[in-house]
């Protein structure tokens, strides 16, 4: 891809460890002043520079941060001709915003010409997209692991909705990234918008996870996530991803989940927005199918 090609011709020729790209970086602060660091692209044995995945509009790269040699995930994103700064940085200040366990953190951003490089904490376990491939993880089965996964990013919803008033707007397994221990946290907020913004025709999702109101382009509210999050609830249900909309039923409950994670899915995925419960409600719900 252009923009792997693009980071292996920046190599630093005089970079003492031939197994690192460098690049120099910037750590925001609350005030989004920034320091300077060091960044190292991870290379290969092919002297590629390490991908974790690619995304609609990014690459997501191995590296490392100079000093402390902490492993850190990159999404590098190609920037449109034209884009405004300040628009880029207002949309970074909301991703500081969203510190919580359940959400993966930003830990740096720079811009490099028409690269912008966002360094995020790295999750060992992959996404819960590559977890739910057949044949699957089978540790996600719902009393297992699957439940868990359902809380922690119900957990995140209700933090960024009740708290934020955020809408992140493409919920999916390929933004939910787990922990080498199975936790999960959402990912990719680059396209969340706060509540009550005029431009919020939501942009980037996932046709089979978008809520209906996305995809005829209309104004969307906080339920648009709680659409998807119902579809979510599908795919751990039945441990398979949605690959088309529509494609899929309301699961019988698993002999080890309750009904009321089923009867929940079919609130969650209400045509109608205002039909949906709030995130706190879901959270609430799921507790009580948890035993909590």
């Amino acid at each position: 891809m252009e923009l792997t090609s693009r980071l292996q011709q920046s190599r630093d020729a005089d970079a003492a460890d031939a197994a690192a790209l460098h690049w120099r970086w910037s750590l925001p602060t609350e005030s989004l002043r920034m320091p300077s660091g060091s960044l190292e692209f991870l290379i290969d044995a092919h002297g590629e520079v390490v991908e974790l995945g690619e995304g609609t509009f990014a690459l997501v790269l191995l590296a490392r941060l100079v000093p402390g040699r902490q492993n850190v995930a990159v999404k590098a994103f190609e920037l449109e001709f034209g884009v405004d700064d300040a628009m880029v940085w207002q949309e970074i200040a909301i991703m500081r915003r969203c510190q919580h366990p359940r959400i993966v953190p930003l830990l740096g951003v720079a811009i490099e010409g028409s690269l912008l490089l966002v360094a995020m904490e790295w999750m060992r376990g992959g996404s819960l997209l590559q977890a739910l491939q057949p044949p699957g993880d089978k540790r996600l089965r719902w009393a297992e692991r699957g439940c868990q996964v359902a809380l922690d990013v119900a957990e995140a919803l209700d933090f960024l909705h009740t708290q934020l008033g955020i809408l992140h707007s493409d919920l999916k397994p390929a933004n939910v990234l787990l922990s080498a221990d199975g936790r999960a946290s959402i990912s990719d907020l680059g396209v969340a918008q706060v509540a009550g913004s005029s431009a919020r025709t939501a942009v980037g999702y996932n046709r089979a996870y978008a809520a209906p109101e996305q995809l005829v382009g209309v104004r969307c509210t906080l339920a648009a996530d709680i659409y998807s999050f119902g579809v979510l609830l599908v795919a751990l249900l039945t441990q398979l991803p949605v690959v088309q909309r529509g494609g899929w039923r309301l699961p019988s409950a698993p002999q080890e989940c309750p009904q009321e994670a089923v009867d929940l899915i079919e609130e969650c995925v209400s045509t109608d927005p205002q039909q949906r419960p709030l995130a706190a409600a879901v959270l609430a719900r799921l507790r009580s199918c948890a035993g909590e």
